[in-house]
């Protein structure tokens, strides 16, 4: 029997990378029950279209209208784009008629999912933070189950048809064959150090970067260090790098050279080897990269973003406080604090892995994935 499971979503990893992982685990299950799958994704952003293509997922592009918490003329905007969203939807909808639909949510999810509700197609939707967003609060009230990362988010939802799995988590993830130590000479680093990975390549991440350089003598005599700082930084902060290794004595200068690995983006394959690499991880608070990382027993430091939307990011980072990852508030995440913090956490890090390896699910998105084919 061909069954039609449609993955709605799109914008920011956040919301892209668990369609992923769920569209891996459902192609797992089908061929383990014998059903033949067709899966398609529709949403909005070049991000979602390119990681669709990479998975061989066929793409509907629609546009998306946000709702944007303050005074702005591009709320304006957006609500004149909600005819031609409404109509996109309708359109791709009729002509796609998929047995059950898999959102994540969002701004780019939610007219897709008012009209699917309209044409009476099936609804599932997963919640990755510890607080919702606004449209997962709308499409959770006619989705036949919502699955949530966070207990804390369970409220917002009907207890009957909530589920709490934790973050699907992409196969890259979830299956590798590099020891650490054959992961830290892929960044052609020394064995002799532990690794920090700095994960300074996300939403405003700029704090996070300007401390490392700040603090990159001292630390790079104690730690290797691999610096994600994304595409649009890479060039700014190579420019720093190279001033503040003029200024040093050559002993420090080499040294930064030899335990400073500067990276801009990481694919899938990469970042894996990254966190394999890694002894401690230095992260923002989005809900995939800190089951990303607890998966793996990681220690972590996490700095949430203070202006995530509903404060989501603080409320991920008290959860995972709780399975021993350490967290600084932006204002806290000074030099000086940083390197206490990170000796801490190495000295710490076999009682810390042990507690926040419990935090992640690695079996989330195959729940997903077996809840999705039984519901068709």
């Amino acid at each position: 029997m061909n069954y039609r499971i449609l993955l709605l979503g799109g914008g920011t990893g956040g919301h892209v990378f668990p369609l992923i992982a769920v569209a891996q685990s459902l192609r797992i299950q089908a061929v383990n029950q014998g059903v033949d799958l067709d899966l398609r994704v529709m949403g909005e952003g070049q991000f979602l279209s390119h990681s669709a293509n990479q998975n061989g997922l066929r793409f509907y592009p629609v546009a998306s209208a946000k709702w944007r918490r303050y005074f702005s003329l591009l709320n304006f905007l957006d609500i004149l784009k909600i005819p031609l969203i409404t109509v996109q939807s309708l359109i791709y909808l009729w002509l796609i008629m998929p047995d059950v639909i898999f959102s994540k949510g969002g701004h780019a999810a939610l007219i897709p999912a008012l009209v699917a509700k309209i044409l009476m197609i099936p609804i599932v939707t997963h919640e990755s933070d510890a607080v919702p967003g606004l449209a997962n609060k709308i499409i959770g009230r006619f989705s036949e189950k919502v699955f949530i990362s966070f207990d804390s988010a369970g409220p917002y939802f009907k207890a009957d048809k909530t589920r709490l799995v934790g973050a699907p988590i992409r196969r890259e993830f979830l299956e590798t064959n590099l020891t650490p130590q054959e992961a830290k000479q892929k960044f052609k680093l020394g064995l002799n150090l532990p690794v920090v990975f700095v994960m300074g390549g996300s939403q405003g991440a700029q704090r996070i970067n300007s401390t490392i350089l700040k603090i990159i003598v001292p630390l790079t005599q104690k730690f290797s260090v691999i610096h994600q700082v994304g595409g649009s930084n890479k060039e700014e902060v190579s420019g720093r790098l190279e001033a503040l290794k003029n200024e040093v004595t050559q002993e420090q200068a080499k040294a930064i050279s030899e335990n400073y690995r500067l990276v801009g983006f990481l694919d899938p394959q990469a970042m894996a080897e990254a966190y394999q690499a890694s002894d401690i991880v230095i992260t923002r608070a989005g809900a995939g990269s800190l089951f990303e990382i607890a998966n793996l027993g990681r220690p972590m430091i996490v700095v949430p973003l203070p202006n995530s939307a509903g404060d989501h990011q603080r409320a991920n980072a008290r959860a995972i406080s709780r399975f021993g990852a350490i967290v600084l508030e932006e204002s806290n995440f000074t030099p000086h604090v940083l390197l206490d913090q990170l000796e801490g956490a190495l000295e710490n890090s076999e009682i810390i892995s042990a507690k926040i390896k419990r935090f992640a699910n690695p079996k989330a998105g195959e729940i997903i994935a077996r809840y999705l084919l039984s519901a068709v």
